[in-house]
C-alpha cells in the first residue's frame, strides 16, 4: 500500500542525501538514519549504526566520489515499517559514473519520521566492490 508522507519522506531524503554528499555532511547523512541502522555495501562489513555510515561516506567521498545519485522508483508502507526500491550512480570527481545499481532501503519511524532502518544496495559492476573498503 502506498503511503504519501512515505513517498514525500523518500522525496525529501533523496534530495537532502545528494546535498549533504555534496557538501561533505557526513553526519547530517548519517541522521538520515536510525539510530541503530544498518548498511550492507558490496564488498564490505556490514555497517552498523549512524556514526559507521558516516564513516561509510567519508570512505568514499575520501575515494573521489564527487555525486552520489539516488532515484526512488517504488515506495510502499508494509504495517509499522516502509521499504523504499531504487537506482544509485556513483559519479567520480572527473565526471566518469564509476557504478550505478539497485537499492532497498528499509524504512521505520523514529521520533515520529521515517528513517532509513535497512540500506542494501548492490553493484550492476562486478568489480565495484573496493570502493566501499575502508584499506
Amino acid at each position: 500500500m502506498a503511503d504519501s508522507s512515505l513517498q514525500t519522506a523518500a522525496e525529501k531524503d533523496e534530495g537532502m542525501f545528494i546535498k549533504f554528499y555534496q557538501d561533505g555532511d557526513m553526519d547530517s547523512i548519517a541522521q538520515l538514519y536510525t539510530e541503530n541502522c544498518r548498511l550492507m555495501a558490496p564488498g564490505t562489513d556490514v555497517k552498523l549504526g549512524r556514526k559507521a555510515v558516516a564513516q561509510l561516506m567519508r570512505t568514499v567521498k575520501a575515494k573521489g566520489v564527487a555525486r552520489v545519485d539516488v532515484k526512488t522508483e517504488e515506495v510502499s508502507l508494509v504495517g509499522e515499517y516502509g521499504y523504499r526500491m531504487g537506482k544509485y550512480s556513483i559519479v567520480m570527481e572527473d565526471g566518469t559514473i564509476h557504478d550505478t545499481g539497485s537499492s532497498m532501503m528499509v524504512l521505520k519511524k523514529e521520533d515520529g519520521v521515517y528513517k532509513i532502518h535497512s540500506d542494501v544496495f548492490s553493484s550492476d559492476d562486478k568489480h565495484t566492490s573496493t570502493l566501499f573498503r575502508e584499506t
